[in-house]
Parts: C-alpha cells; sequence; structure tokens
C-alpha cells in the first residue's frame, strides 16, 4: 500500500524517475513512526538528500547523520491545525536537495550552465527531468540555520557563482506574500554576494487561485 501511495504522489507531479533512481524508500505508518521522536504513524516517503559531488549522504555538517526529510502520504494535522505534509528529525539542521538523476559534479563547477531554485523536492526533480537543473529547499526560508548559526547550506558555498544566472521559482498563493518576498530577497542577496545573477521567476496564478507550484 505504501508503495502504491509514493508512486501516486511522484504521478501527482508529473515525475517519471522510479524510486530506486531517486533513492527514495516508501514506508508504512509503524515503519514512519520509528524514525523519530514525534513521527505519525502514516505512509511516507523518504527523501534522503544526496552530496551533489560524491553521491553519497549529504549532512548539514561534517560527521552527522545523513539529512532525510520525509513526506506523509496522508492528512497530518500539526499543533498549529494546520496539514502537516513534511517532517524531518529535530535538530539535523538544513540542506538543499539536489535530484540524484542529473550529472551535478559538472553543473557545480561551471557558471555557464544556469540553474533554478524552487521549494521542495519533488518539484526540482520534475524540473530537472524537463531539462532545467533545479536545487530545491525544504522551505522558502531554508537557506539559513538559526540554531546551528549557518547563513548559507555548505553544498551550495562550494559551488561557482561567479555570472551564473539563477532563477529562484517559489509557489504563487494569489497575491504576494511577504514572508516569500522576503525569503526570495535573503537568497538573492546571498547569492549576489557570491557573484551570481539571481532572478524572482513568479509563477502565475492557477485558475481559481489555488497555489501553484513549479511542477
Amino acid at each position: 500500500m505504501s508503495d502504491e501511495l509514493a508512486l501516486a504522489k511522484l504521478k501527482s507531479s508529473g515525475i517519471n524517475s522510479t524510486l530506486a533512481e531517486l533513492h527514495m524508500v516508501a514506508l508504512s505508518g509503524p515503519e514512519t513512526a520509528a524514525q523519530g521522536g514525534g513521527f505519525q504513524s502514516v505512509p511516507s516517503l523518504k527523501i534522503p538528500y544526496i552530496d551533489p559531488r560524491t553521491g553519497g549522504p549529504l549532512s548539514h555538517r561534517p560527521h552527522w547523520p545523513q539529512f532525510t526529510r520525509y513526506r506523509y502520504l496522508a492528512d497530518v494535522q500539526g499543533k498549529d491545525g494546520k496539514t502537516k505534509r513534511y517532517t524531518q528529525t529535530s535538530d539535523t539542521g538544513v540542506c538543499t536537495y539536489f535530484p540524484p538523476i542529473l550529472n551535478w559534479a559538472a553543473i557545480l563547477d561551471d557558471p555557464h550552465h544556469g540553474i533554478a531554485i524552487t521549494e521542495g523536492e519533488l518539484k526540482a526533480i520534475k524540473a530537472c527531468e524537463m531539462g532545467v537543473p533545479t536545487i530545491a529547499l525544504g522551505g522558502v526560508n531554508n537557506i539559513k540555520s538559526v540554531k546551528t548559526c549557518m547563513e548559507f547550506p555548505h553544498e551550495l558555498e562550494a559551488m561557482v557563482w561567479p555570472q551564473r544566472r539563477v532563477a529562484i521559482i517559489f509557489d504563487n498563493d494569489g497575491a504576494p506574500n511577504p514572508n516569500v518576498l522576503e525569503a526570495a530577497n535573503y537568497l538573492a542577496g546571498e547569492l549576489e554576494q557570491r557573484g551570481a545573477i539571481p532572478y524572482w521567476l513568479r509563477l502565475p496564478a492557477s485558475t481559481g487561485g489555488a497555489k501553484m507550484g513549479l511542477d
């Protein structure tokens, strides 16, 4: 059942890559709950983050465990009453997601390769399948970590940025969201400091005012 739900989730984003190609694992409810304290006992999609240079585990800090996020495949209510779609083990920081279906090692060192940065792993995967090198943040503010005093992820710091064009493509919720604008400006500022040429590409509003994502 969890495999079917996971595949349906990938299909909803138009993704053709297999779970194996993405290094993802479908978990049952009990398997999800066993991943960490506070995890809900519902099926989930385990999304491990892969180092774009080595192909090995990517972690927030050296010698830390591999950074992993979990996409719930059933409705879960957070403490604030809102639907909670993702979770991760506490105190694991933040990392940037590089879909493991591209040869990122060649892209990282060649600033002639323009890239996109979006919010959400599945959106980045779909864009990469369409031929647009795209990396993902877990959330629009997941470019820094106050808890660990990190201003910019080390995996991004290692990229060659001067003169690289970068499209920042976050979800369009209809009316401009001040928090999203602030996050986009922060990211653009960090990229500019490193010599990149950032753009904010605002997606068109969807019919009926529903959220529009890159996928």
